[in-house]
């Protein structure tokens, strides 16, 4: 038995021997990236590995000669493998950014009709001082009116002084009714 084996194992080997020898180098060389890319509201990973493999097969042949040729043969190849691809979308910044902007354009609005109201009041003062202005004038054109009217008017042998003097207390009496009116138109 130990015979059979011992001569199973030498043929074997000298089968092995007669066959042309080939010597195998493989170069593998794995680069894993693993890439983010980042949205206002999204996130996609993506892992991808580039793979080069590069095969070198020396071959000698079969005869039994001591300096033999050698023949080499390279094979090289590239691949790109994506090994996992995830897209998240942040769903709870979409809304809080919907909020902001839904509180930004009412702000805008308050803003807008609080300019506006304060456009309005300060239209009215500025007509009120007009106004008021307006009634000056007028009030003093009717006291030079009546200056002159009772310049024209005086009785004979009545001097301007006098007459001027008698157009003031027509004058009080005027702005004394002006008043009691405004008293009544306030209320």
């Amino acid at each position: 038995m130990k015979k059979l084996a011992i001569s199973l194992g030498v043929l074997i080997f000298a089968a092995g021997g007669m066959m042309a020898q080939e010597n195998v180098d493989v170069k593998k060389e794995t680069v894993t990236k693993k890439v983010r890319v980042h949205d206002k509201y999204s996130e996609d990973v993506q892992v991808t590995e580039d793979v080069e493999e590069e095969v070198e097969v020396i071959q000698v042949e079969q005869n039994n000669q001591t300096n033999q040729e050698t023949s080499r043969l390279s094979n090289k190849s590239e691949g790109k493998n994506v090994l996992v691809k995830t897209s998240t979308v942040d769903t709870d910044k979409m809304k809080q950014d919907a909020m902001k902007n839904e509180m930004l354009k009412e702000e805008i609005e308050v803003k807008k009709v609080a300019e506006l109201q304060e456009s309005k009041q300060k239209m009215m003062e500025r007509e009120e001082m007009e106004k008021k202005a307006m009634e000056q004038k007028e009030a003093m054109l009717e006291k030079e009116r009546l200056e002159r009217k009772a310049i024209l008017e005086r009785e004979v042998g009545q001097t301007e002084k006098e007459a001027k003097m008698m157009a003031k207390e027509a004058k009080k009496e005027k702005k004394a009714a002006r008043k009691a009116k405004k008293k009544i138109d306030n209320r």
